[in-house]
């Protein structure tokens, strides 16, 4: 019990992480094109 609850939270961990990169990434991208613009 206590080790799959364990992975989940890797898990969800390792979903966050790449989320947060994903959007700082978007973000970045739609700065740089209003930029350019």
């Amino acid at each position: 019990m206590f080790c799959s609850l364990q992975e989940t939270v890797q898990i969800n961990t390792l979903k966050d992480e790449a989320f947060h990169k994903i959007t700082v990434f978007y973000l970045s991208a739609l700065v740089f094109q209003n930029s350019e613009l």
